[in-house]
């Protein structure tokens, strides 16, 4: 029998740059549901050795419907209040890590797909 998703938890996610920091950046994201999951999975390319990996665009789409959020992000002087717009603060390694973060925490685990 098919059961509904119900795993869709927001929970705190911190980069591995910021783990030993005193007041690290942590980021706020919750997993994809069904439709937001396949949209993002269309922007997949495959590589020469057969590896998929999520193009900018999938990246982009991940992060807008996973990212909700974050604390302790400034940008020298203040703090950076959370907006859309300033999601391309972030810097490009740490919006990688993000969106594969999202998709991790959105995939549906072995033990999860037998319940």
């Amino acid at each position: 029998m098919m059961r509904a998703i119900n795993n869709l938890v927001e929970a705190w996610y911190t980069p591995d740059s910021e783990k030993d920091a005193e007041v690290p950046t942590r980021f706020r994201i919750k997993p994809l549901n069904g439709e937001q999951y396949m949209t993002v999975m269309m922007e997949t390319r495959t590589n020469e050795n057969g590896d998929l990996s999520l193009s900018a665009s999938g990246m982009r789409q991940a992060i807008n419907y996973g990212l909700v959020g974050w604390e302790n992000f400034t940008d020298g002087t203040k703090d950076v209040l959370f907006s859309k717009a300033s999601v391309s603060l972030i810097p490009a390694p740490e919006l990688i890590a993000l969106a594969s973060e999202i998709i991790n925490r959105s995939s549906i685990s072995e033990e999860q797909e037998k319940n």
